[in-house]
């Protein structure tokens, strides 16, 4: 009878085991913990394409504005969206998703800076490893302009400080 308890635990644990890794996908060594395979946030958020599902949740990661994805592997689509499961905003079935929520994600997807750092927008590592605050509506000669100040105003600190 003992052997057969024993038999019967092992079973129990492989499954459980089984379980738990079904919403697991590995990529580069971390594990992303999909919510709800199958569904979706009924939620407007900012949608991407060609984008791989870690970058995605990375990307959702760095912004104070996300608190879940909505993704789908079979076109690389990835929504980032300003909510998570509540009242008046539902999971709805679609069998090509995965929703994703943001704080049950890794910590080591990103780094540790811009985890620490109260960004309303997309936390961006300048190559000294300061991280920045940077908005979505910053892009081409502005962001190039607003990262040339940056860096003279650091050079300029760093002047005054040797």
């Amino acid at each position: 009878m003992g052997v057969l308890l024993q038999k019967y635990r092992r079973i129990c644990l492989l499954i459980q085991v089984f379980l738990l890794m079904k919403n697991c996908h590995c990529c580069d060594g971390g594990l992303l913990r999909t919510t709800q395979a199958g569904h979706k946030l009924d939620s407007p958020g900012q949608m991407f394409t060609a984008m791989g599902q870690k970058q995605c949740v990375r990307e959702c990661m760095r912004r104070g504005d996300c608190l879940s994805v909505n993704y789908w592997r079979s076109d690389l689509r990835c929504q980032l969206n300003p909510s998570t499961v509540g009242p008046g905003v539902a999971l709805v079935p679609d069998s090509l998703c995965d929703y994703i929520e943001k704080m049950t994600q890794p910590q080591e997807l990103i780094h540790a800076a811009c985890l620490s750092a109260s960004c309303p927008y997309r936390c961006t590592m300048l190559s000294n490893g300061v991280p920045t605050c940077v908005s979505d509506s910053m892009t081409g000669t502005v962001l190039a302009k607003v990262f040339r100040l940056i860096h003279a105003l650091i050079g300029t600190i760093n002047s005054f400080t040797q």
